[in-house]
């Protein structure tokens, strides 16, 4: 059992500064950690009903507090009292609307929406309005004479009424006419007749549609659902039977069956005792059962002809035909066989066709180009040898020139 403290934990650790701007712009102006809804319902889930802890976290003060206690508490425990007290404490949508879902699901709600319904404050009026579009819209409850009496009121005050109870009145309008097809055509003559309702959203971004369009749509939606559905039911595939045995198989099959089991049942019935059955490699060919998935004809002499039962002819298995070896050409002398699948399943002639085409000649390789090798030093010439060998003079000096040899 979840505690009021641990409840608060939980809904502060889940709140965030962009849902309490998002909860300051619809006009919540208590203390609020800034719980989203998503968030909200999942505490919701994992405490589970509590009618005593949503009366604690009601008391609180809190606004997501509030929330919480309107998801947890138990619509067949809370009274009419209870509920006119949290009616009284509502000052925004937000919690209007926690409210109206919790009381469209406890057990006075009827009674509870034509008395709220009828007030003139602005969010007891907003609730009662509210609880009536939620009651159309659930299957069921209330007949359509109990939301027919409100289509008066509705014509006569909805652009008297303060602003977000006209919200309400025209949801619980748009609620009504889609209800049912009688309710659908009084819904669309009043809508008709108020026309377009101006509400305040302020920041919220909110609108309020037109009745008669969304009563239209909505209608329209339904339509198309109810076709798609028949569709599907009519493209289903009906169930298949199950598959019969053949009557003249089951026909033998019992009838050898039973006559098998003629002569131990008189043997038992002689001796008083039952005789063991005996193995199948023991049985006589003539006593065998037969297999059920073919019956074959009895043998001549056997025991089946004796004991006075008929037994259905089988038909004879057709003569099968004499296998055929197939032919096969011979192969051409002088030729390699196919080397592939492919050619070996072609015919003679596009074979003969395919050899007869003269080969192109395989191309030559271009012979290896030689890797090129440094080139060797070059010796170097006698002269300059000899010069590099010749001394050289003191410093400042010129060497003298080498002599040159005389030619002869």
């Amino acid at each position: 059992m979840t505690t009021p403290t641990e409840a608060l934990t939980l809904l502060e650790k889940a709140g965030t500064a962009q849902a309490r701007k998002a909860h300051a712009r619809h006009g919540v102006t208590r203390r609020m950690y800034g719980v989203s809804p998503a968030a909200c319902r999942a505490i919701a889930r994992k405490i589970g009903c509590d009618q005593t802890l949503a009366a604690t976290l009601w008391v609180s003060g809190n606004h997501d507090a509030r929330v919480l206690a309107t998801l947890i508490a138990d619509p067949g425990a809370i009274d009419a009292a209870t509920l006119d007290r949290w009616v009284a404490d509502c000052d925004n949508h937000l919690i209007a609307d926690a409210v109206s879902e919790l009381v469209a699901r406890a057990g006075a709600a009827k009674q509870l929406a034509e008395r709220w319904s009828r007030d003139l404050g602005e969010w007891r009026s907003a609730i009662g309005w509210s609880v009536v579009g939620l009651l159309a819209a659930t299957p069921g409850g209330p007949d359509d004479d109990w939301f027919r009496a409100f289509l008066p009121v509705m014509t006569e005050t909805i652009h008297l009424r303060p602003n977000r109870t006209r919200h309400c009145m025209n949801g619980a309008l748009i609620a009504i006419g889609l209800r049912s097809a009688a309710l659908q055509k009084d819904a669309l003559r009043v809508a008709g007749r108020i026309g377009a309702v101006q509400v305040d959203h302020g920041e919220t971004g909110e609108r309020t549609p037109p009745a008669a369009s969304a009563i239209a749509a909505g209608a329209a939606t339904r339509k198309e659902a109810a076709a798609r559905a028949t569709e599907a039911a009519v493209a289903k595939p009906p169930p298949t039977p199950p598959p019969a045995e053949a009557p003249a198989a089951a026909a033998a099959a019992g009838t050898l069956a039973a006559v098998v089991r003629e002569p131990a049942t008189r043997q038992a019935s002689a001796t008083g005792r039952a005789k063991p059955p005996a193995s199948r490699a023991a049985q006589p060919s003539a006593a065998r059962p037969a297999r059920p998935s073919a019956a074959r004809p009895a043998a001549r002499g056997s025991g089946l002809k004796a004991a006075g039962t008929k037994v259905p002819a089988a038909a004879k298995p057709a003569a099968k035909k004499p296998a055929t070896a197939k032919r096969v050409a011979p192969k051409p002398a002088g030729r390699k066989p196919a080397r592939t699948v492919a050619a070996a399943r072609q015919s003679p002639a596009k074979r003969a066709a395919r050899r007869a085409v003269p080969r192109k000649p395989a191309a030559k390789k271009a012979a290896p180009r030689p890797i090129a090798s440094k080139p060797a030093a070059k010796k170097a010439a006698p002269r300059a040898a000899a010069r590099k060998a010749q001394p050289k003079g003191p410093p400042g000096k010129k060497a003298p020139a080498p002599r040159r040899r005389a030619r002869p």
